[in-house]
């Protein structure tokens, strides 16, 4: 499961349980303080191949709206590159908020400051020569569904979709920026609108770090485990935080926030944890399922190698074995690693090379997705 679906599900089925909420307009009713996430953009290829590294924003503005009137939200504003944030959140906004029900939100953007760049490092913006892109409006609407009751809620995260925000008009030539983003809202009113706090239960994946109390997954979700019942799931038998191992698969329950610096945080009460997944015993060969960016691919080499790089950070040295099976997802069909190129999203199953240890690990790749 990867942090994206994991921390949108989670903050959708809180959007849920505002659903019953009435009311209406904002006024004569007392404030909370709110705060709004940019999530990230997780890879973007545009339909005639180009590849995306950078994508840039230049928010000027934020506003909610109901059915009568708008309520500015205060800074920080800034450029935010969407591809930069990989599976985190970052603040776009904070504001008191007098309480009732919101229709919309609504964000500026300056045109000027909204650019990509291509994987040779060729910005293309509103001024560019040979390529451009157009920002046909200024103005980015968001509906939530159901409406934001900022008695119940008092956070909201926007999911920028690559596959509507930035579209080719003329291919290779002209590219069009889209107003299309989702808002999906979660955490309690009254406080400082961070962090989000949301009940999460059958979360599985691999520990990918160890730093006990805490640990990371495999799909760069951290998990503190200082107040968990760690338990072996076949024996029931408690375990401490020191005789995990990087590699293994566990299931947390607990609650899901979105903290410092916006990085997706598990509080656990409870951690089952598959032994043997990792290997057991030193020398053993443990199966993982890694995802994140190609970097440093070396396909002519025997054997080809990547790393795989999530957060700017290298998390796996991957070798791809002879007769691995490597798949193009978006056309459901077998490619070859000459195909791969750097920058490309990818999910990478495959066994540990060498006892499981700080990482970055090394994994012997026997499937890769290129999604």
């Amino acid at each position: 499961m990867r942090a994206g679906t994991v921390l949108g599900s989670a903050l959708a089925a809180a959007a849920l349980l505002g659903a019953s909420c009435g009311g209406g307009g904002s006024s004569g009713r007392a404030a909370s303080q709110t705060a709004i996430f940019l999530k990230d953009v997780p890879f973007i290829v545009l339909a005639d191949g180009t590849q995306v590294d950078q994508l840039v924003l230049r928010i000027t503005a934020v506003e909610l709206r109901d059915p009568r009137t708008p309520v500015p939200l205060g800074a920080p504003f800034k450029d935010f590159d969407l591809l930069t944030l990989d599976s985190t959140a970052a603040l776009l906004a904070l504001g008191q908020v007098p309480a009732g029900v919101y229709e919309k939100l609504a964000f500026t953007v300056d045109p000027s400051g909204c650019l990509f760049v291509d994987a040779n490092g060729n910005a293309v913006s509103t001024s560019s020569q040979g390529r451009v892109l157009v920002v046909p409006h200024s103005t980015f609407e968001v509906e939530f569904y159901p409406p934001l009751d900022t008695s119940v809620h008092s956070t909201i995260v926007l999911d920028v979709r690559p596959d509507k925000i930035l579209k080719v008009v003329t291919p290779g030539t002209v590219y069009e920026l889209k107003d299309e983003v989702d808002a999906l809202v979660a955490g309690p009113p009254g406080a400082s609108g961070l962090p989000v706090s949301v009940p999460v239960d059958d979360v599985e994946g691999r520990i990918t770090a160890l730093h006990c109390p805490d640990f990371t997954l495999s799909f760069a979700i951290d998990v503190d485990t200082s107040g968990a019942r760690i338990e072996d799931e076949d024996t029931g038998a408690v375990l401490g935080c020191a005789q995990l191992l990087v590699g293994e698969e566990v299931e947390v329950e607990g609650t899901l926030v979105v903290g410092q610096g916006g990085r997706p945080r598990i509080l656990a009460s409870k951690v089952e944890v598959e032994r043997g997944t990792a290997g057991g015993a030193p020398g053993g060969a443990g199966e993982i399922e890694l995802e994140g960016r190609i970097g440093n691919l070396q396909a002519m080499a025997t054997p080809p190698t990547f790393d795989l790089v999530r957060g700017g950070q290298v998390i796996a040295h991957v070798q791809v074995a002879p007769g691995a099976e490597i798949e193009d997802d978006p056309t459901d069909r077998h490619i070859l690693v000459t195909d791969l190129r750097d920058g490309d999203f990818v999910e990478v199953e495959g066994r540990l090379a060498a006892p499981p240890g700080a990482p970055p690990l090394t994994l012997v790749a026997e499937k890769i997705e290129r999604k």
